[in-house]
């Protein structure tokens, strides 16, 4: 029988966790899944996620893409591409 760890610190526990931090934005209630919401409090409240995220702080407040890099992205179509 696996013994149970309250807070694992395997890369494995740890590597899903970017990608449940926006569960607000994406509309989500950490409330309705109980085990990912012990889970995803556990990871939160580690001394080094915290440091890790506070160091990151100045660039997840940029956007993501800016408005010169939503022309290129969304603005173009074939044609226009060949004509620059």
């Amino acid at each position: 029988m696996a013994a149970r760890v309250s807070c694992p610190c395997c890369p494995l526990f740890l590597a899903p966790y970017p990608w449940v931090v926006p569960w607000k934005r994406q509309q989500q209630n950490l409330d309705d899944f109980v085990n990912l919401r012990r889970w995803f409090d556990c990871i939160h409240d580690r001394p080094g996620t915290r440091r890790a995220y506070a160091k990151g702080e100045p660039f997840s407040a940029q956007p993501a893409v800016t408005e010169e890099g939503k022309k290129l992205l969304f603005g173009q179509t074939a044609a226009s591409f060949v004509k620059a």
